[in-house]
């Protein structure tokens, strides 16, 4: 987490984006240490709050959802991957399709019975693990390994008719 102290480059691609919000609006993928004061100045906002910073994996975009139900159990959902065909990542243009494109592809995912089990496990661990309540969303990045990669957990996931839970 940034907060506004001097940043050292390991030289890597990094996701830069603000810790609160949604629709990955304020996030950067920053693969130039030029580009990188730029980036936390955006996701920081006016306010400067603090600031994440991660390591840019590659892979396919997943997200998964979780509702508790009436008594108390819990449903994950099947994994669903995402695709933009036309930015670098997912980030809020192709999500919220702003200039109505359709770059955007989401669907079941195809995965394998060991990496859907290990997905689900790692989503509902941390619905537990947070004391998360009602309805989330989880995203992951899979790796071309099959390695999944926790990216962030929505506690209050979108709802639109086009939001990726609903």
């Amino acid at each position: 987490v940034w907060s506004g102290g001097p940043v050292t480059w390991n030289g890597r691609p990094a996701m830069v984006k603000p810790p609160f919000g949604g629709s990955s609006v304020g996030m950067s993928l920053v693969r130039d240490p030029a580009d990188l004061p730029g980036a936390l100045a955006e996701a920081a906002g006016g306010e400067g709050t603090p600031v994440l910073v991660e390591e840019y994996v590659t892979g396919t975009p997943m997200t998964v959802g979780l509702l508790e139900l009436p008594g108390g159990s819990v449903v994950v959902f099947p994994p669903l991957a995402t695709e933009a065909t036309e930015a670098d990542f997912y980030d809020a243009d192709t999500k919220l399709d702003v200039d109505s494109k359709g770059a955007v592809t989401v669907r079941a995912a195809d995965l394998a019975p060991a990496v859907l089990d290990k997905i689900t496990k790692h989503a509902r661990t941390l619905w537990d693990g947070l004391g998360l309540r009602g309805s989330a969303r989880i995203d992951f990045i899979l790796t071309e390994d099959g390695d999944p990669y926790v990216l962030e957990v929505n506690s209050t996931p979108g709802m639109s008719r086009d939001s990726n839970f609903a």
